[in-house]
């Protein structure tokens, strides 16, 4: 927890100096309920701007491709500060299964419902993991949206954090053994609420 505090507190600053972050409706992240927070992925960086959002009480622990934990310093680094590794397009059980651990010990869970990022900013199909482990843990789910011009996170220039309502679980359909059909659903209604909170972006 030390080196998420100290971490957020180094480059809050240096992050409003490098880009123009504008954040909407951050008073909805909760600092006391576990809860699975879904975003769109537009940029590397996400994960920086909406833990800048939150109070440091809510630590949100997002869940990251494998390949970045083989770069030495930035794999102990996102390790420390809660992010945790799995293997894109491999049904990593093991990701699922400590995924379920965080929101089961009271925790918050930090996930890019679309699999991989978006290279034109453009809205990518939802894949069904974040509904899975709701299904499993009885998760709320907190959508948020990241916009920027052109769908591109450059230098001194603006993005957009908008964070929305949580989803109640029960809002989902999902049983508790879902079949592939519920899954899907919940999925896009969870696509769904976070592509209403696009904010648009001009490139001034």
């Amino acid at each position: 927890m030390k080196v998420y505090t100290v971490g957020r507190a180094i480059v809050k600053p240096i992050a409003r100096v490098l880009f123009r972050v504008r954040y909407m409706g951050h008073k909805q992240v909760d600092c006391q309920n576990p809860y699975i927070l879904c975003s769109n992925h537009i940029s590397d960086l996400d994960p920086v701007f909406i833990i800048l959002a939150a109070p440091y009480k809510a630590k949100i622990c997002f869940m990251a491709k494998a390949e970045l934990f083989k770069i030495k310093i930035l794999g102990w680094f996102i390790k420390k500060v809660g992010a945790f590794p799995v293997n894109r397009g491999k049904g990593d059980t093991g990701a699922i299964d400590h995924a379920e651990e965080i929101i089961r010990h009271g925790g918050r869970l930090g996930i890019f419902i679309e699999g991989t990022r978006s290279r034109t900013g453009e809205f990518l199909p939802p894949k069904s993991g974040a509904a899975l482990i709701a299904s499993k843990t009885h998760a709320d789910i907190l959508p948020v949206c990241l916009s920027a011009p052109k769908g591109k996170v450059r230098l001194f220039h603006k993005v957009a954090v908008h964070f929305g309502e949580k989803i109640p679980y029960e809002r989902l359909g999902l049983s508790d053994n879902p079949t592939p059909t519920q899954l899907k659903s919940a999925s896009r209604l969870i696509m769904d609420e976070i592509i209403k909170l696009k904010v648009p972006m001009e490139d001034k």
